[in-house]
């Protein structure tokens, strides 16, 4: 009773000091914090700054670091699942400067001692260059304002990371160098797998293999502090029942435990760590950020084709590398062994036979025995031919990183009739690493679930490089189809991560131009769909983002694509005489719920694209005039404003939040869209110039030499 009266007198002293925000819900509170110094923030009153413990929080731009501090900063106040307030620290934006708050004001029974957060700005926001400049700032800061050091260095990584970049791997991998001591750095560092939903962490793969040191990993799903009560958990009615009577947990309710019990193992864990400072001086000459060798003692060596001793080979995108299918006999020609082959089942139970089993996953995974067409590079078939004009055509699109080759996975498992308790999966692809090259496979499907033949045509990622290779990749993408599937496409997906924020300007450019593949512009809406990845609830934070970019589509869907693979002691047991207990108690886990939400999406996507007419991609051939050829070709570079699904009045940020990198993106994008204009302005400016040097000469009397 003495706690409860404890943290209601904590509340009502926070929520009496500020206002509630408008439009949030659970209702949200900004903390009081006072300024101590430039940058350095408390709440409540000083204590001895000695027994303050410092945590920095590093990680790249949208790794969740924000967040993670907003739902930290909860655990800290004493904030539960079922308490009908939240309290925020900062506005709702980007970190652009490096900032610190104090907590001595807390919940001593989870803080026992005053906690101090010190946020950085996303690194890789920029090159190479600006990522070291940050590094030393950080250095500067910390050294001016937390001259005790650090007790503890959070890595804030993306759950559903792939592979890191070099240049990720350097500045990662270099963070230590700004310590005094750098041998003990491991012992205060801690990795957190934000944006989690299970057990399962793709990222330790990716962070082992670029090196980096650390001495624990938390799983943690900050959004879960934030969510709506309603919103939470699967609203299938078979579970309604279950859930009123309390056998089944919501979805949020399971993500927030396992998110305040990383907190709660954290904070325990770091009560006795001894802080330590960073250096006086930075290092000298151009050894002062050396780059990391992206294979660390402690970390496995993965093999790649052509690796050579110290430089790691990106995926060249070479078909005998990044889709190594193997080559099956025709499975039409098994059909007639025996008679349950005749069933979809007896199928899938010989796709297993004939397909190449991956070791190291869990549950196994089978490599599926796709077979090239020769007449169509690029172009790969599950079973036997049939009527392409039959065939439901499905483009996804998304930046990198958006969770496309997942989704990809996971919705062939669904083609291919997969349920969770199946105690296999199947694989399309080999390897998780980005799409490095255009390629349509086309499935033997559950005929009961698909009447017709689906091709799913997967792109490399967008965002990879600079925007010119963007407009690169929307021409590739434009000839695949015109030579490949020349019936045209049924259903384009937009893939975004649920958690994505305020999308860029060269996010919206790439999204609003690609209706310029397609032959009728109008049309491109009605046949588009938005499938927001990494979705943990029914909370979707993109959507705001994506109506706010103009970007128009016909339907949104949650998915967790990563359910379809969860771990096998996470799916419970797969034995016979056991299924239907099992399938009982698989019901509240977090992956079953994910999954069924997940399923329920693909079959409303499938079910609502059954009667699309197909679009036709544009005829970029020369035009005829009079049965003549003009010589002119069209040209995907040139938009229009009839082709572009964001209106330009809201592609251009407000001007408050606009930076360097935005205006040029601007000026740029108007330049293209103007060119005869762009040439008359720099015309007319420099006659203009021309005129005002005639006038000054003229009236400014020059005297004539005799």
């Amino acid at each position: 009773m003495n706690e409860t009266l404890q943290k209601r007198k904590l509340v009502e002293e926070l929520r009496k000091a500020s206002q509630a925000i408008e439009g949030k819900n659970p209702s949200t509170y900004p903390l009081s914090f006072r300024p101590i110094q430039d940058g350095r923030y408390s709440l409540g009153v000083d204590e001895d700054d000695k027994q303050c413990l410092n945590v920095l929080f590093l990680g790249l731009a949208g790794s969740g670091k924000s967040m993670l501090e907003e739902a930290m900063a909860n655990y800290g106040l004493g904030v539960d699942f079922l308490d009908p307030y939240r309290f925020q620290v900062k506005v709702d934006e980007p970190t652009e400067k490096i900032t610190s708050h104090t907590f001595f004001t807390r919940d001593k029974k989870r803080f026992p001692r005053p906690v101090t957060f010190i946020d950085t700005p996303g690194l890789q926001r920029g090159t190479v260059a600006q990522d070291c400049k940050l590094m030393e700032d950080i250095r500067v800061y910390i050294r001016s304002k937390h001259a005790l050091g650090i007790h503890a260095i959070i890595y804030a990584v993306q759950n559903s990371q792939a592979r890191l970049r070099t240049e990720q791997r350097h500045v990662l991998g270099n963070m230590a160098n700004i310590f005094e001591d750098q041998k003990s750095i491991q012992d205060i560092s801690y990795l957190f797998c934000t944006f989690a939903d299970s057990k399962k962490h793709p990222a330790l793969e990716t962070v082992n293999e670029a090196g980096l040191k650390y001495k624990k990993h938390f799983a943690v799903n900050s959004s879960s502090y934030f969510v709506k009560d309603d919103e939470n958990g699967q609203s299938s009615d078979d579970d309604e029942n279950e859930r009123r009577g309390g056998k089944l947990e919501s979805i949020n309710k399971l993500l927030f435990d396992m998110t305040t019990k990383s907190y709660q193992e954290f904070f325990d864990a770091i009560q006795e760590n001894l802080p330590i400072p960073v250096r006086h001086d930075p290092r000298p000459g151009p050894s002062r950020y050396p780059r990391l060798d992206p294979r660390a003692d402690h970390s496995p060596r993965r093999e790649y084709p052509h690796q050579g001793t110290n430089v790691v080979i990106p995926n060249t995108g070479r078909q005998d590398e990044g889709f190594p299918f193997a080559p099956v006999p025709a499975l039409q020609q098994q059909k007639m062994r025996d008679p349950k082959n005749e069933t979809f089942e007896g199928k899938i139970e010989d796709l297993r036979k004939e397909s190449k089993v991956i070791e190291g996953e869990d549950p196994p995974a089978y490599l599926l025995p796709f077979q090239p067409i020769p007449t169509a590079g690029g172009r790969f078939r599950l079973g036997g031919d049939e009527d392409d004009k039959q065939c439901l055509n499905v483009l996804l699109l998304g930046l990198t990183g958006s969770g496309k080759s997942t989704l990809l996975e996971a919705m062939g498992n669904y083609i291919l009739g997969v349920e969770f308790w199946n105690p296999y999966r199947f694989r399309v692809k080999k390897d998780y690493g980005p799409t490095e090259m255009i390629t349509s496979h086309t499935f033997t499907r559950d005929k009961r679930r698909f009447p017709r033949p689906v091709t799913l045509i997967d792109t490399p990622g967008f965002q990879k490089g600079t925007l010119g290779e963007d407009w690169k990749l929307m021409e590739d993408i434009h000839g695949f189809i015109g030579s490949k599937h020349a019936l045209g496409i049924h259903a384009i997906i937009y893939v975004v991560q649920a958690s994505q924020g305020r999308l860029t300007t060269e996010q919206r450019t790439v999204y609003g131009y690609m209706a310029k593949v397609f032959e009728e512009h109008e049309r491109v809406p009605e046949i588009s769909y938005l499938f927001c990845t990494f979705a943990d609830g029914r909370k979707l934070p993109v959507i705001e983002s994506v109506k706010e970019a103009g970007l128009k589509y016909k339907k949104d869907f949650p998915v967790n694509s990563s359910s379809y693979f969860a771990k096998e002691e996470e799916n419970g047991s797969s034995s016979d005489e056991d299924e239907k207990d099992e399938k009982e108690e698989k019901r509240g886990t977090i992956n079953k719920l994910l999954f069924d939400m997940t399923t329920k999406s693909y079959q409303e996507f499938y079910a609502d694209i059954e009667r699309n007419r197909p679009i036709q991609v544009r005829d970029l051939r020369p035009r005829k005039e009079g049965g003549k050829e003009d010589g002119k070709e069209d040209t995907l570079l040139k938009p229009d404003k009839a082709s572009v699904l964001i209106e330009r009045d809201e592609d251009i940020p407000p001007a408050e939040t606009r930076t360097m990198r935005d205006r040029f993106c601007v000026f740029t994008g108007w330049i293209i869209q103007n060119p005869l204009l762009a040439v008359g302005v720099v015309v007319g400016t420099g006659v203009l110039f021309v005129l005002i040097g005639l006038f000054i000469r003229k009236y400014t009397g020059h005297p004539n030499k005799d």
